[in-house]
């Protein structure tokens, strides 16, 4: 092919930039004109070859140049004489087979073939969102990418092209991305921080982070931006064991599971641990970890370190509280009828360290009548007895209330517990109350009720 023949598609695709969606603005009618020759000698300075580089960078990969790559190709193009400006370059492409080496080689590298693996449609694409944080409109797709497939471009010095002949809006994102690029290069000033821009994968992160660069960007402010993702890369470059551990252990009366169980897991890998208290116990939480309740619904754990979670179980606690009102009849003597009137009742059942179960009983009762036989003032009272014989499938225990409201005569209280309906949940429920009250003179009446207790109520 003559050499000015393949000088015209470039100039002219720099041309049509402007109507083939690089640039944004109606009003521009032409592309930059490039020079006749290229300015550059040997003694240019490497910070303008650095410059160039880093534009290639930009253009064609989406990230600024790692200082190795930075330094090797400012210098390779330093000693050829390059130019030093995008424009230039790909003019000089065209009238000095000798140049054509230092642009096409980065599309035969293996990050431009893990990039762009794809038709010449989705690589223009890319390098439009590369550049621009957009895609190109259909007739500025249609026309670079029918110039590769013709073989009148390479892919490298189409994506020049495009940054050269960038207008209006579209070439302050580029400067703009271009700034971040170098900004980011010169942070990676310790050899820590150049190692660990270093892969795909720290490539992609920081590819990531240019792409967030527009034409609003704050480049002095970016600065944070830059160094965290520098932060998050060198931490990411650090040596990762071969897996974290695991362990669990308890106080308290239960078990805890863990899923999936090994004891020793990758890095990001998600285990579930379970405290299951046993009947008489309740989940109180978990130790090593904040934020994690595990509990009968299980807490999920991302394993980012060694783990030590100690499930804490305590003795349970039921209640019930209650008020109630009856009539009762005295006979003998002091034959009479009078309400009795039970107020801020409440039955607790605790278990001690070694599992024995109390029951405490506290309220008032009132006696009141119209005949003075029969009326008396309130007596309180908060009494504890021991349960002898107890378990989940129920119990029957009755215990007297000492020094009624008139002297010789005593409240009884009698609990009939049922067996719960699921283990963990309710120990005795429902559960029935009889409260009678008991004296030298034959009395009658009484009050049943049916109450639920609630578990692990406020004291």
């Amino acid at each position: 092919m003559k050499l000015m023949t393949r000088i015209a598609p470039i100039a002219g695709a720099a041309l049509l930039l402007a109507s083939c969606g690089a640039g944004n603005e109606p009003d521009v009618q032409r592309a930059p004109q490039f020079a006749a020759t290229s300015s550059a000698t040997t003694g240019t300075s490497a910070a303008a070859y650095e410059e160039l580089v880093q534009r290639i960078y930009v253009a064609y990969f989406g990230r600024p140049a790692d200082p190795a790559g930075l330094a090797f190709w400012a210098e390779q193009y330093r000693g050829a004489g390059a130019p030093t400006s995008v424009a230039e370059l790909s003019l000089a492409y065209d009238r000095n087979p000798g140049f054509r080496m230092f642009v096409d080689v980065f599309g035969t590298s293996q990050e431009s073939q893990d990039l762009y693996p794809g038709d010449n449609r989705a690589f223009i694409t890319a390098i439009y969102q590369n550049l621009f944080n957009r895609a190109p409109d259909d007739a500025g797709l249609a026309y670079w990418a029918g110039l590769i497939d013709a073989g009148a471009l390479t892919r490298p010095i189409a994506a020049l092209a495009i940054m050269g002949g960038a207008l209006g809006s579209d070439s302050s994102i580029i400067a703009n991305k271009v700034s971040v690029a170098r900004s980011f290069s010169t942070s990676l000033d310790t050899p820590e921080r150049t190692a660990s821009y270093s892969g795909m994968s720290a490539n992609q992160v920081v590819r990531s982070m240019l792409g967030t660069v527009g034409l609003d960007t704050d480049v002095i402010s970016f600065s944070t931006t830059i160094n965290l993702t520098i932060v998050n890369l060198v931490e990411a470059a650090q040596p990762q064991p071969a897996g974290f551990k695991l362990s669990s252990g308890m106080t308290g009366n239960g078990k805890g599971t863990i899923d999936p169980a090994g004891g020793t897991y990758a890095k990001g890998a998600i285990v579930t641990v379970k405290a299951e208290p046993d009947f008489y116990s309740d989940f109180r939480g978990w130790t090593g970890r904040s934020g994690c309740a595990g509990g009968l619904g299980g807490c999920r754990l991302t394993m980012e370190q060694d783990y030590f979670m100690e499930a804490r179980f305590e003795r349970t606690r039921f209640a019930t509280s209650f008020d109630t009102t009856y009539t009762a009849v005295r006979g003998g003597a002091k034959n009479c009828t009078f309400t009795l009137r039970w107020t801020n009742t409440r039955i607790d059942f605790e278990l001690d360290a070694a599992y024995e179960m109390t029951m405490r009983v506290r309220g008032t009762f009132q006696p009141s009548s119209a005949d003075p036989n029969c009326n008396s003032n309130p007596a309180s009272f908060d009494k504890s007895f021991p349960v002898a014989s107890y378990s989940k499938n129920g119990f029957t225990h009755s215990v007297q209330l000492q020094g009624g409201a008139v002297a010789g005569e005593y409240m009884t209280v009698s609990v009939m517990s049922l067996p719960g309906p699921q283990a963990g949940v309710n120990l005795f429920a429902p559960i029935g109350i009889t409260l009678e009250y008991k004296g030298s003179e034959a009395l009658s009446g009484r009050s049943e009720l049916f109450q639920t207790l609630t578990r692990n109520p406020v004291p």
